[in-house]
């Protein structure tokens, strides 16, 4: 049974509209996977920064949360708290810091305080004895008159 050759162009003119349907979809799907591609590199070079300021010590960037990264969510939750963790450590790191200076400072004076008091000790200990050598001359000086 031979098809028409009318209905030959109208399946070939079905199929290309078709194609031509497809290529447009697959192009706009091409589009938004670029766009997600970028979006998510953009993303990770931006916690790539904010990753490098928290090894230097710079906790005031943190990584932001948004609606439309729910794929990332988890990632960027766990990143929050993590720097947010660090930074706490870190003021306790300088707090504990402090208080160990300002407590060398103190033994410092402290020490300073208990060395003058040995050596003045020491000072009236040797006066001691050289009095007590003193009054032994003296005592046989006067045995002897």
């Amino acid at each position: 049974m031979a098809t028409k050759p009318s209905s030959q162009n109208s399946a070939k003119n079905n199929l290309s509209t078709d194609l031509q349907g497809c290529e447009k979809e697959l192009g706009a799907l091409r589009k938004e996977f670029e766009d997600y591609r970028k979006r998510i590199e953009d993303k990770f070079l931006d916690l790539i920064d904010i990753m490098a300021n928290v090894a230097q010590g710079d906790f005031s960037r943190k990584p932001e949360i948004t609606e439309d990264e729910e794929e990332l969510s988890g990632l960027l939750v766990g990143l929050r708290f993590m720097i947010e963790d660090l930074e706490q450590a870190k003021k306790q790191q300088e707090s504990a810091q402090k208080a160990l200076e300002e407590k060398i400072e103190e033994l410092k004076k402290r020490s300073a305080e208990l060395e003058k008091m040995n050596k003045f000790m020491i000072g009236r200990e040797l006066k001691m004895r050289e009095l007590k050598r003193e009054i032994t001359i003296l005592k046989q000086k006067l045995k002897k008159i």
